[in-house]
């Protein structure tokens, strides 16, 4: 990343702790200051390289401005010197994810695989749904269908269960992280495959 010429004290470095580092961070996001919101975070990382609340929100900025070769990068550096199989899996979802998002499927399965399934990061979809599809990119309906399968049921019935208790839809968002159109996308990504793979039963929501 080019530093150049942004706005930032380097002398709140000297008496930085690690809530001072992420308050500011948040109060560069506001103003929109995103590079000078990513160094903040970098030589927050620098300073206190065991705190994951710093990683974390690196993690999520590096991803919410689509920097997914940085990110990828960085995924890498934490891999090195972690021994906590939780947060393995986590750093091999994010890979995963911006593999996906960088197009190169290989990889991005290749590192799903090795994620077994953690949803570690904000996307769109659960991190499921991406690697089905890209099971789907090579072919392996049946493995697709699986995962994606697994994922209606618990969606549609969760949903059900919210509907029998609250008439209200905008708690379904709320409490289980998927919109209606979300479930419109995965009910028509099934039944693409479901006819790819000449197997006719139709989802609907």
């Amino acid at each position: 990343m080019d530093y150049s010429n942004i706005d930032y004290d380097s002398t709140f470095d000297i008496i930085g702790t690690p809530e001072n580092y992420i308050n500011k961070y948040e109060n560069l996001k506001i103003q929109k200051k995103n590079k000078a919101a990513l160094l903040c975070l970098n030589n927050a990382l620098k300073a206190f390289p065991t705190n994951f609340e710093i990683a974390a929100k690196l993690f999520d900025f590096l991803f919410e401005l689509k920097k997914y070769n940085e990110l990828i990068k960085f995924s890498n550096f934490i891999l090195v010197n972690n021994q906590n199989k939780i947060r393995i899996k986590q750093c091999y979802g994010i890979i995963a994810c911006c593999y996906f998002f960088l197009n190169d499927f290989k990889n991005a399965l290749d590192y799903f695989e090795k994620s077994e399934g953690y949803n570690c990061i904000s996307t769109e979809m659960p991190m499921t749904y991406y690697q089905a599809i890209c099971y789907e990119k090579y072919g392996k309906y049946n493995e697709a269908l699986n995962l994606l399968t697994k994922l209606y049921n618990f969606y549609n019935n969760t949903i059900m269960e919210v509907e029998k208790n609250n008439s209200n839809p905008d708690n379904i968002i709320i409490r289980h992280n998927i919109t209606n159109k979300e479930m419109q996308l995965l009910t028509d990504t099934i039944n693409r495959i479901r006819m790819l793979s000449n197997q006719n039963i139709i989802y609907e929501i």
